[in-house]
């Protein structure tokens, strides 16, 4: 019986959808990404950072997703990785899939959304690397999205908004932490921490001046995982990955 509830979900999601059923969200701006839509990364050399997107489910039936990183152009030197639905993957592994019912989310529903870490090479360049979602059922309904790090287009945003950045210190961090960063000018920024699922922790305006700032990032209450903070003024961001350990 368990196997024709199956087949049956399989076919009605095949047959229902008349455009794509995936909808994808960039969680670290909390905006919507059309299909074949870019998202401009800045990399500092030899640093990580992360990028989250979710996926929802709009059509009526439940479906299969399967996800399929594609690197288009990496930087010398340059590695990259995933999560998605709540299982990580090593750099060499291109591939993953969850199931979601109609209405549901991979971030609330089944296990987080993708979480994509980029670590630059030793010496600053452009990467862009594809990640494509496909219903199981019906291979015409597909969402892609390209991260482009270090793109002219976009990196030009990210050094208005921070010349350079150093690392999350420490990390792991076991009582306080922060990141020192550099801005050319006065500015107002949001300080969002999120846990491994997307969801939200912590959210915090600091105020920057032009040159050296050391901006605490709120810690204080989080049981040990993996976070993920993210620095954004307007249409600007830049997320750093750590690690609580009490």
């Amino acid at each position: 019986m368990k196997k024709l509830f199956t087949l049956i979900a399989g076919l009605s999601c095949t047959f229902a959808v008349a455009q794509s059923s995936i909808q994808m969200t960039n969680l670290d701006l909390g905006t919507n990404i059309s299909n074949g839509g870019i998202v401009y990364v800045g990399a500092s050399p030899g640093a990580t950072v992360s990028t989250q997107i979710n996926i929802k489910n709009t059509s009526s039936n439940t479906c299969a997703y399967t996800v399929t990183r594609t690197k288009l152009l990496m930087n010398s030197g340059a590695s990259t990785q995933f999560c998605f639905a709540g299982h990580c993957y090593g750099p060499g592994t291109s591939v993953s899939t969850c199931t979601l019912t109609a209405g549901q989310d991979a971030q609330t529903n089944a296990g987080g959304p993708l979480l994509v870490d980029f670590s630059d090479g030793p010496s600053s360049g452009m990467s862009d690397v594809q990640y494509r979602f496909v219903n199981n059922s019906n291979p015409n309904d597909t969402a892609v999205v390209t991260i482009k790090y270090n793109n002219p287009l976009g990196v030009a945003s990210n050094q208005n908004l921070f010349n350079t950045i150093g690392e999350i210190f420490p990390n792991p961090v076991k009582e306080s932490a922060s990141v020192v960063l550099n801005t050319s000018a006065e500015q107002e920024i949001t300080v969002t921490v999120y846990n491994a699922l997307g969801t939200a922790v912590s959210v915090n305006k600091v105020y920057l001046s032009a040159g050296r700032n050391n901006v605490a990032i709120a810690t204080e209450g989080l049981p040990s995982g993996i976070y993920f903070a993210t620095l954004v003024n307007g249409k600007t961001k830049l997320t750093k990955k750590f690690i609580v350990n009490r």
